[in-house]
C-alpha cells in the first residue's frame, strides 16, 4: 500500500506542475486563427519574471521585458532541433550547477544558431554566430542578437514545453532538417549557414605540400 501511495503521491505532484504551467501561460484572447485556435500565448519566466516568451503556431520567440534588443526566435526547424537536444543541454546545466566538472556544449541548432553552456557562467545561452572571413569552421563569433537564461528561467521552460507542445500541436510535430547526402547538406542554408565547401581533390593535394 506505501509503494502505491508514493506513485499516487508523485502523479498528483507531477499533475499539479502540469496544471501550474498551464494556468501561468497567458491566452492571448483577442489573438485568434480562422477555427477559433488559440494562436499566441506568452509566459514569464523565472524569479525574475524578465523573459517573456511568445508562442505561435510556427515560432517561439524569448525576449527580455528590461532589454528588449535581447531577443532569440525559434522557428520550427530550429525548436525541432533545440527540443531534441533538451537532455543533453540539462544534463551540462546540472553539471555546471554541481560544479562536478568542466563544462563546455555548443550544439548548432540551425540558421548559425548555438547553445550553449559553458563553465563559469550559470546559463544556458541561445545565440546567433558569424564565421569571420579568413576563419575555420569551429572558430564561430557570437554576435548580439540572443539571450541567456539563468538556471532558473531554464528550469521552468523545461516544464513547459509539454504545454507548448499540447496547445500548438504544430510546434509538437515540427521536424528538423534531414539529409541523405552531402550535396543536400552543403546546399541548406540552414544546416550550412556559412556556406562551408567540402574538400576538394586540389584543396587536399594543396594540404599535402
Amino acid at each position: 500500500m506505501a509503494t502505491k501511495n508514493k506513485k499516487k503521491s508523485k502523479l498528483s505532484k507531477v499533475a499539479a506542475e502540469v496544471d501550474a504551467a498551464t494556468s501561468a501561460l497567458i491566452i492571448d484572447e483577442d489573438q485568434r486563427d480562422v477555427d477559433g485556435q488559440r494562436s499566441t500565448v506568452t509566459y514569464c519566466l523565472g524569479e525574475r519574471q524578465d523573459r517573456e516568451l511568445l508562442v505561435t503556431d510556427d515560432s517561439v520567440t524569448i525576449t527580455s521585458k528590461s532589454e528588449a534588443h535581447k531577443r532569440v526566435m525559434f522557428t520550427n526547424n530550429r525548436w525541432a532541433e533545440f527540443v531534441a537536444l533538451l537532455p543533453y543541454i540539462d544534463e551540462e546545466a546540472k553539471q555546471l550547477n554541481r560544479q562536478s566538472r568542466p563544462v563546455a556544449y555548443r550544439q548548432h541548432i540551425g540558421d548559425g544558431y548555438y547553445v550553449s553552456v559553458n563553465g563559469g557562467v550559470m546559463c544556458v545561452d541561445v545565440r546567433k554566430f558569424y564565421l569571420p572571413y579568413g576563419l575555420q569552421l569551429g572558430e564561430e563569433k557570437p554576435t548580439k542578437e540572443g539571450i541567456a537564461l539563468r538556471l532558473d528561467e531554464w528550469v521552468e521552460l523545461l516544464s513547459i514545453v509539454p504545454v507548448i507542445h499540447q496547445m500548438f500541436p504544430s510546434l509538437m510535430n515540427a521536424s528538423a532538417c534531414s539529409h541523405l547526402s552531402q550535396p543536400g547538406f552543403m546546399a541548406c542554408t540552414s544546416c550550412n549557414p556559412f556556406h562551408v565547401r567540402p574538400y576538394s581533390a586540389s584543396d587536399i593535394f594543396a594540404d599535402m605540400l
